[in-house]
């Protein structure tokens, strides 16, 4: 008996001493974590043993600690933000219930921005409830503010579906009527919406917003439609080709071209009756048209419902190329999940995402290629024409298909360095030459304008004006007009406009200008002329598109110029053809890349 019990004695003292797997010491202080917080300690090993750490906090349950000690670490003035990045991964492989609820009580406590974003980059994937709806409050409660890109960022990556419904009440509240707010939470929405139930929810919305009152609500929506339409959305689709305002007409032919069903022809056919001959939107139905039947009788409504109602109303088979993508069943109920195909990724706040957009259905006459595809410059493959009796008016080289049109016109250096160079004040006088000579060509309904592009531009007339009947607000031009003193009325509109030029163009600039300010403010100034569904930029290069110091190098804000106007474009799908008077300007053949034009170099 005591031998039995000198042997269990024994086994308890030598079981005290059996060596055991890491470190003997507690791991606060480990000599590990001391390394990792010496400043000292090149940052490659501190990120390596912040990586270690991680593994052997959850290997000995001690996720907690780790969570603390890395927190604090990460927020520290002087600790570099990829040993910060290390620090939070190793926090998101602890998981653990009590490091969600730890955190959780930092966000709601701190006020710390740099705190809450690392939080957040420890937190997201979690896909914790908790987590994310703290999350979902904090973005409604501020959708822009300083940190509603962190809360989006941390939503989307998480997939949290349920804000989507939150999301649509606060669209439909008429009383929200700021125009980025409006368009910040149906981002969010649309970034929120695959995989996580809320497809049909959102579709249905959009449904509904296509003939929304709120342009930029409109506008989104049927950009939405365009790029997942399928049979149900036809009567939204068909009902905004009736609206008043021209860009949801574009978005909705657009999206009843993809539709490819004989309703959506009709459609089409009852758009086009509408519009007027020469516009850019009877020239989009009329490739819409050629796309679906590959038939060819341009913008003549009367020849294409002959020839509709002769074929019995039925489409030929679609070519591969042009195969449409198999719809998404048409009888979605809300609350039913359908799978969204192609949701945008969200990038991390900080990050400029590229623009994606996708080209209009109506691509200009002849300076777009069949494929819908951006013209690059003059020498790309010569696009399809159409086959019509129609003559676009041209303009230095380029062909318009347009009857509402913004002249923006670049050429404030120009003027100043024509005064010294003959050579300089003849290229002057040939681009003053054109756009008269262009005006000449409009059809009788068009309506033009023209904007002088400056820090504050300048801008011929408050809106466009039609090109044939005199100005009513001029009374000069009215007066001329009624005794026929030697000019017809759009001879008198054009003595105004060589009066305004001279005026405009004479004057002495300021020794220095702000590029920035001049582009944002002119780009400002014509997108705000709405009518305008096409914009021709005549640009010296300099005031929009500074020169590089050293030419041989690339201009490195290259995309500033198409960028900011993707920005002010807001979804209407503003169609800018650009003329770089001398030199080739990368900026200008961008911009119309951009936005569905064509570049054309001026000698």
């Amino acid at each position: 008996m005591f031998a039995a019990s000198m042997l269990v004695l024994f086994a308890l003292i030598g079981s005290k001493h059996t060596p055991q797997k890491g470190p003997t010491l507690p791991w606060k202080n480990s000599k590990e974590l001391a390394r990792l917080k010496d400043d000292s300690t090149p940052l490659a090993e501190r990120k390596t043993l912040a990586h270690e750490l991680g593994v052997r906090a959850q290997e000995r349950d001690e996720c907690l600690d780790l969570a603390h000690e890395f927190l604090a670490l990460a927020v520290q003035r002087d600790t570099e933000d990829e040993l910060a990045d290390e620090l939070m991964l190793a926090v998101r492989g602890c998981p653990a219930v009590n490091v969600r609820a730890y955190l959780l009580r930092e966000l709601a406590q701190s006020t710390n921005v740099d705190k809450i974003e690392r939080i957040l980059q420890a937190a997201v994937t979690w896909k914790d409830p908790k987590l994310d709806e703290y999350a979902a409050q904090e973005y409604l409660k501020e959708p822009r503010g300083g940190m509603g890109g962190w809360w989006r960022w941390f939503l989307a990556s998480d997939g949290y579906g349920a804000l989507v419904p939150r999301i649509v009440e606060r669209v439909d509240d008429p009383k929200v009527k700021d125009e980025e707010l409006l368009l910040e939470l149906l981002g969010m929405g649309k970034s929120l919406i695959s995989g996580t139930g809320q497809y049909s929810t959102w579709k249905f919305a959009m449904r509904r917003y296509a003939v929304d009152p709120r342009d930029v609500v409109r506008r989104f929506a049927l950009q939405y439609l365009c790029e997942h339409v399928e049979d149900g959305d036809l009567q939204a689709c068909i009902a905004a080709a009736q609206h008043s305002d021209w860009s949801t007409r574009r978005a909705a032919i657009d999206a009843l071209a993809k539709l490819r069903s004989a309703p959506a022809v009709d459609g089409i056919l009852e758009t086009m009756a509408r519009e007027e001959t020469d516009s850019r939107l009877r020239a989009g139905c009329a490739r819409a048209l050629f796309r679906l039947t590959r038939q060819r009788f341009g913008r003549d409504v009367e020849a294409w419902t002959r020839w509709w109602s002769g074929a019995g109303k039925k489409l030929p088979p679609a070519p591969a190329e042009n195969a449409p993508a198999k719809a998404a069943p048409a009888k979605a109920q809300p609350g039913k999940d359908e799978p969204a195909k192609d949701g945008p990724a969200i990038d991390p706040p900080g990050k400029d995402a590229p623009v994606k957009d996708g080209p209009p259905n109506d691509p200009p006459g002849k300076d777009v290629s069949p494929k819908d595809e951006p013209a690059k410059d003059v020498a790309a493959k010569a696009p399809v024409p159409i086959d019509d009796s129609v003559v676009d008016p041209e303009l230095l080289g380029t062909e318009v298909s347009s009857n509402r049109i913004l002249v923006v016109l670049d050429v404030d250096d120009l003027c100043v360095t024509a005064k010294s160079d003959p050579l300089l004040g003849q290229r002057l006088t040939q681009v003053r030459a054109a756009i008269e000579a262009y005006v000449r060509q409009l059809s009788d309904t068009s309506a033009w304008n023209v904007i002088i592009a400056r820090e504050k531009p300048v801008a011929w007339k408050p809106s466009l004006t039609v090109a044939l009947a005199p100005n009513r607000r001029d009374a000069r031009a009215a007066s001329a007009a009624k005794k026929g003193a030697g000019a017809n009325a759009r001879e008198h509109e054009l003595e105004l406009f060589r009066a305004f030029l001279d005026e405009q163009l004479e004057k002495d600039l300021p020794a220095k200008r702000v590029e920035k300010k001049t582009l944002r403010s002119t780009l400002e100034a014509a997108w705000a002329q709405s009518e305008a569904d096409t914009i021709l930029l005549i640009s010296d290069g300099h005031a929009l598109v500074p020169k590089l110091a050293d030419a041989s190098k690339k201009d490195p804000n290259e995309g500033a110029l198409s960028y900011t106007a993707k920005e002010l474009d807001q979804n209407r799908h503003v169609r800018v053809h650009t003329f770089a008077l001398g030199e080739d300007v990368p900026r200008l053949k961008k911009l119309a890349q951009e936005l569905w034009g064509e570049y054309r170099r001026v000698p």
